[in-house]
């Protein structure tokens, strides 16, 4: 049987690979040929299979149909907001992973303007005008928008997807990004435009931590967007210990800090570690997050709060981290790996004709054979 080759730009396929930081015979390794047939490629002696182009689209990170366009893409200038563990930049070894999670997120911008006629339009000044406090106020902005109770927080995976769909109701895009580490970044956007977009590293340690990277990724989305709409010459500096505070304040406000001791004592919570799971479970933090609010209130002095932390880090050191076994469902997968904003206008836009069955597939990188399942969920959801 002859395989069908994909009439690919050598030139695009050249950039990409540049773009992506691999070596010639790197990529070549990982998709399995000789390095000849990379530089065949890209010099168009020779084309790829549809397979392997999309081995190529995977690594790189772009869109299969990038690889066929005439003319090179136009990098528009990216804003980029890293969370990750102790204030780190990614390190050197995850740069590879963090392209390919950037790249994505452009990817998905690009894909939720260009299906536009199949939804509601969205606009930056709006976004700008709704959350034009700071601090505190800021905080009560984002928590009144996104309906939160601290200290009502029953099933945190619901409220995560629930907190999730409002958050992207604003035109903001929200994934999850798979199968990277957990130090290379716990969350990250790409800030500026009508789509912003963040993702949320899959492995964070539980849904709660989840949620709070969310939040923190959320209010620099806001503060960027204030920038852009009072057409300031010069990006706005925000102070990451303030961004910190206003995430921290939207779960867990000062106002509810009698609510919380009326059911446990500070006491309690200092050294009763099963209590402290449980109620911060409840408020949808971490036990270290519900310990830095009840800092940061004078709650708890800095002394108490140190001795705490450095038997909980023990205790957490001796917990073997937890695995996650097999693959999720292709119907999660693709709801999570994309935004819910581009998965509704692909199915909406293929209903419409506008798009094939090939072309929508592609788009969210999803299975034909669950396509109907992954419909019918979305409009489930609508």
């Amino acid at each position: 049987m002859t395989k069908e080759l994909l009439d690919i730009n050598p030139v695009v396929l050249a950039w990409a690979r540049d773009q992506a930081g691999f070596e010639q015979s790197e990529i070549a390794k990982r998709i399995g040929v000789k390095v000849d047939r990379i530089e065949d490629w890209e010099t168009g002696r020779n084309m790829p299979t549809v397979r392997q182009a999309n081995l190529l689209a995977d690594y790189y990170g772009l869109s299969l149909f990038t690889f066929l366009d005439e003319h090179l893409p136009i990098a528009d200038p990216v804003y980029t907001q890293f969370r990750t563990f102790y204030g780190s930049r990614p390190h050197t070894g995850g740069q590879y992973q963090t392209r390919k999670v950037i790249r994505h997120l452009k990817n998905q911008a690009a894909l939720a303007s260009e299906l536009e006629s199949f939804d509601v339009r969205f606009s930056i000044r709006d976004r700008a005008e709704t959350f034009a406090g700071t601090g505190h106020a800021l905080a009560d902005q984002i928590r009144d928008f996104l309906e939160l109770r601290a200290g009502e927080f029953r099933d945190m995976d619901s409220s995560f997807r629930d907190i999730r769909r409002r958050i992207e109701s604003l035109g903001i895009l929200v994934v999850k990004a798979y199968y990277v580490d957990r130090d290379v970044f716990r969350g990250l956007s790409v800030l500026g435009g009508r789509y912003p977009a963040i993702a949320i590293n899959n492995r964070e340690y539980s849904t709660e931590s989840k949620l709070y990277t969310l939040l923190h990724e959320l209010v620099h989305v806001l503060q960027h967007d204030r920038s852009m709409a009072s057409a300031s010459s010069t990006m706005e500096t925000v102070n990451e210990t303030a961004v910190e505070r206003i995430a921290g304040d939207i779960l867990f406000p000062v106002t509810d800090l009698d609510r919380l001791l009326r059911v446990t004592t500070p006491k309690k919570l200092l050294n009763d570690a099963d209590h402290l799971r449980s109620i911060s479970r409840t408020w949808g933090l971490t036990p270290k997050g519900l310990m830095t609010r009840l800092l940061a209130f004078k709650t708890i002095s800095d002394h108490e709060y140190d001795v705490w932390l450095v038997g909980w880090n023990a205790r957490v050191a001796g917990v073997p981290s937890r695995k996650v076994f097999g693959r999720p469902h292709p119907v999660h997968l693709a709801m999570n790996r994309n935004s819910g904003i581009v998965v509704r206008r692909v199915v909406r836009a293929y209903h419409r004709n506008a798009l094939s069955l090939t072309d929508a597939l592609t788009a969210i990188g999803a299975r034909a054979n669950y396509f109907g399942e992954l419909i019918e969920k979305v409009y489930q959801e609508s």
